[in-house]
């Protein structure tokens, strides 16, 4: 299994329970395994638990997939909720060429300062397609 040959590379695959030791300083007790000492069953009690967490992750995956498919067949909105819309853009876009400081309008708004920069961007690319 993927082990470390010079203590130092990782190769492809999973960390036995020794090597995890060595590298952590921590000892896991699975399942009456004692995993300060390498061997099979020192492997097979880190491999299980991770077996398990990948299965989880797919049934995770496939449920997230049939719910947001649902949403789309009901045609409800997918997604985070936009904190922009033409009508804050403008708002921030005006405080600011009233003075204030461009992070203290992000931090009230709620986003960070690079995302007040593209939507102030996408506002003044909305103002010159109009006029």
């Amino acid at each position: 299994m993927g082990h470390f040959d010079d203590g130092e590379t990782p190769h492809i695959g999973y960390l036995s329970a020794a090597e995890l030791n060595k590298w952590t300083g921590h000892t896991i007790k699975l399942l009456a395994a004692d995993t300060s000492e390498p061997g099979p069953g020192t492997d097979m009690a880190i491999a299980l638990p991770a077996m398990f967490a990948q299965v989880e992750r797919i049934y995770m995956l496939r449920r997230a997939v049939g719910a947001r498919a649902a949403k789309e067949a009901r045609v409800l909105p997918t997604g985070r909720p936009a904190k922009f819309n033409a009508t804050t853009r403008a708002g921030a876009a005006q405080r600011i060429k009233d003075g204030a400081i461009l992070e203290q309008v992000a931090a009230e708004l709620g986003v960070s300062r690079s995302t007040l920069y593209r939507e102030l961007r996408k506002h003044r690319e909305s103002i010159s397609h109009e006029g």
